[in-house]
């Protein structure tokens, strides 16, 4: 009996040992859920979010009102929040990576003066002023997805079979982004500037960029892996009438002109592999990245006109390949992107102008933002193709929200990235999160020792005896507002 006893006593220290954890953990997580809410009301400066600021200005640097420290992790305008939870002597660490600000790069695609249609589904943001066509049943939507003026389902879509698991809005709020990019501001950050007064033609030979003003051609170094954002600007103030190739850096490429894009634009690592498998070889399988793939590589192309996929015939060696493949953010601000030889009209209505050209694949990894309706592809009336790619896959390129090109323009919205939580006393982790490369190393940030120590000192007041309530806090993310 007295065995027995005694192992019943052990559980239940056990039982109550974790159920404090638990709570503890609940009282973290709901201290940085209150951090998110104090940040997100915070107002948008030209510095930043004021609410960020003043806890980095702050000793202990904690955000108002709230025992979660905050403190700077890894590149520009990246900060870490921490909060810890206490209940009966067990502890809980929760903690968050913030961007102030969100890259120009977190969305999928963003139309600003058209309707946009998109199939199969997206990861990253999808915002469109006008209205958003949703193409294909099955359709899953991994980020926020919203449109000014309502969704329509087709070819199948509907609303039983799509799924928008980062939320959705179909009466959003217009943005005007692009009217926001500041090409002054460009071309003061760039590193190289070309001649005013000449056209570019623009071939990427992964660590160097050759640049073709008539005659004769002069090579500039390119930003190199290991060269900071920064250094990484070059500005064309003439049309760039040819793009392509291959790069193994980080580079932003600026005209307040127009983009002909004549070949690949394709990541390399210094091993000679690609970031996606399959990009050129579509036959070969599925477009996705290369787990192999050795990344610190960041391309924008930013231009106040068009940014158009040069299509000819692919026997004449002049334009796109047959099978095209693009990495990249390309951004729009008054033009469109997509294939050439084509119009749209003020209602986003596209009509081929020219031949007809029918190429086979356009795979991209990367960002689209335009003024303008993206086309990559025209149909005939009864669905067949009549201009464009006959295929294509796409994937937002996450890693460039981390660590986006040099100069990139930023949003005034903090960027949430999902919480962790970790449990001292069982030395665990509950939850996950993949710390992008480029964020930091997290042993330069602070110790636990050092973060319980600003923690304790605020003796924050939790408002309930022994936890036995639990904080009830919506996450402001869920509905990616």
């Amino acid at each position: 009996m007295t065995t027995f006893l005694g192992r019943a006593l052990v559980e239940r220290s056990r039982v109550r040992q974790n159920a404090a954890v638990e709570r503890a953990g609940w009282r973290a997580t709901g201290a940085l859920e209150l951090a998110k809410y104090v940040i997100l009301a915070s107002p948008e400066t030209a510095a930043g979010n004021q609410a960020i600021a003043d806890a980095l200005a702050s000793n202990p640097p904690l955000i108002a009102g709230t025992p979660v420290v905050c403190e700077a992790a890894g590149p520009p305008r990246w900060v870490r929040l921490s909060a810890l939870g206490t209940c009966a002597g067990a502890e809980s660490l929760a903690q968050c990576l913030v961007r102030d600000g969100t890259s120009y790069v977190a969305y999928d695609y963003y139309v600003e003066g058209d309707r946009l249609g998109v199939s199969g589904g997206a990861k990253g943001r999808i915002h469109a002023n006008g209205n958003l066509e949703l193409h294909d049943a099955g359709g899953v939507y991994t980020g926020f997805v919203a449109a000014g003026n309502g969704f329509t389902f087709m070819n199948g879509a509907k609303p039983a079979n799509t799924s928008f698991l980062g939320g959705a809005d179909q009466g959003a709020r217009p943005k005007r982004l692009l009217a926001d990019v500041d090409f002054a501001a460009l071309a003061a950050q760039a590193t190289t500037t070309t001649p005013a007064g000449f056209d570019a033609r623009i071939t990427l030979n992964r660590t160097t960029v050759q640049i073709e003003l008539g005659s004769p051609s002069t090579t500039v170094a390119a930003p190199t892996t290991g060269e900071v954002a920064s250094n990484g600007v070059l500005y064309v103030p003439g049309a760039i009438t040819s793009l392509k190739g291959e790069l193994n850096g980080r580079l932003t490429i600026v005209t307040p002109s127009t983009v002909t894009i004549t070949g690949n634009l394709r990541y390399v690592d210094g091993n000679g592999r690609y970031a996606c498998r399959n990009g050129v070889t579509p036959a070969s399988g599925d477009y996705v990245p290369d787990p192999a793939f050795v990344r610190n590589h960041a391309l924008a192309v930013i231009a106040q006109g068009d940014i158009t996929f040069d299509l000819r015939d692919p026997a004449d060696g002049t334009g796109v390949p047959n099978d095209f493949e693009l990495n990249g953010a390309l951004i729009s601000t008054r033009g469109r992107v997509g294939i050439s030889g084509v119009e749209v009209d003020g209602s986003g209505t596209v009509s081929v102008t020219g031949d007809s050209f029918r190429l086979d694949s356009i795979r991209r990894l990367g960002t689209i933002m335009s003024a303008r309706r993206p086309v990559s592809a025209v149909l005939q009336p009864d669905g067949s193709l009549r201009h464009g790619f006959r295929s294509g896959a796409s994937i937002w390129d996450a890693q460039l929200l981390a660590d986006p090109p040099p100069a990139c323009p930023t949003e005034r919205h903090p960027s949430f990235l999902e919480n962790v939580r970790f449990d001292p006393a069982s030395n665990g982790a509950k939850g996950t999160l993949t710390f992008a490369a480029g964020v930091g190393a997290m042993a330069t940030l602070k110790s636990m020792s050092a973060l319980k120590a600003a923690i304790g000192a605020t003796k924050f007041d939790w408002g309930c005896d022994g936890a036995k309530a639990r904080p009830h806090v919506r996450d402001p993310t869920a509905t990616g507002r």
